[in-house]
């Protein structure tokens, strides 16, 4: 399915760095990453 829509938040400092360093773990950008966190609580498949 192909990314159309941006979505921007703002986030602590402190989640923006174990959120990266969750995507470094798993070898992903950083956006890939919570886009599959996402895809993955809501349970959609993409």
């Amino acid at each position: 399915m192909k990314k159309e829509e941006t979505v921007t938040i703002r986030i602590s400092a402190e989640l923006k760095k174990k959120l990266k360093e969750l995507a470094e773990k798993d070898k992903r950008k950083l956006s890939d990453f919570i886009h599959i966190v996402l895809e993955n609580y809501t349970k959609i498949p993409f």
